[in-house]
């Protein structure tokens, strides 16, 4: 139970430490302090001793580790602005800008009546290089026509600070790339799909609140995405080639 869990909950704060990136220090030293109490419990690996504070009746650890879980939570409470409405943010991968192009059906695929798709750096520079040097003439004429889309959605405004495509539904190029130390480990900047995967999670990072997904149809990048904690959804299937 203990190696089962002990990943389990190390995955999961590496996510929640990332939300406190640009917290300031009083506030990461609490939570640093918080995170040390459990995992000493968990791990028992005896590096500050704190194990030998466990309670000898199991109900009152029960009780104080439920005390120190909802102080984690209480920290979360802080990112969520008073009476901001939570959005929803879609960051579609290569394939799916290029088999479902019609940004339009999006908001159906997740769901939702309101929607910013944002379109990442590794995005944007793995669709310039296909259309140049795509394993077919296919997929660089779909990157072509997808790149061509993109540039003519320019016309409407600035991409950065987002163009809205209908009431409801806005796309936004988002032009900072992802700080991988700070992002869970087994991320490699030099793979597409994992700079691509480390930008949702940067998103997620500036919108606490919100609610992040990842579109894209590879099994591989689902994996990742599942693994990092982050949902996906498949491209709209009605328009995928």
């Amino acid at each position: 139970m203990q190696m089962k869990l002990v990943p389990r909950f190390d995955t999961w704060f590496s996510r929640f430490e990332l939300l406190f990136a640009d917290a300031p220090a009083e506030l990461q030293t609490q939570i640093k302090e918080v995170h040390g109490e459990i995992r000493e419990w968990l791990a028992r690996d005896g590096t500050t001793g704190s194990q030998w504070n466990v309670p000898r009746n199991i109900e009152a650890a029960r009780e104080l580790l439920r005390e120190r879980f909802a102080t984690l939570a209480a920290f979360l409470d802080l990112l969520a602005p008073d009476g901001a409405p939570p959005e929803t943010f879609a960051v579609p991968d290569t394939s799916a800008i290029i088999d479902a192009p019609n940004l339009e059906t999006y908001p159906s695929a997740l769901g939702v009546a309101e929607l910013e798709i944002v379109l990442v750096p590794g995005l944007l520079a793995e669709l310039d290089a296909l259309k140049d040097q795509g394993k077919n003439q296919e997929i660089r004429q779909k990157a072509r026509s997808a790149g061509n889309a993109i540039k003519d959605l320019r016309r409407g405004g600035s991409l950065v600070e987002g163009v809205v495509l209908r009431p409801g539904l806005r796309l936004i190029s988002w032009p900072l790339e992802p700080t991988f130390a700070r992002l869970p480990a087994g991320l490699d900047p030099t793979i597409p799909d994992d700079r691509i995967l480390g930008s949702a999670l940067e998103l997620q990072r500036e919108h606490p609140a919100s609610s992040v997904v990842l579109v894209t149809g590879d099994i591989n990048l689902q994996t990742k995405a599942e693994l990092a904690g982050l949902p996906f959804v498949e491209p709209p299937p009605m328009t995928r080639a």
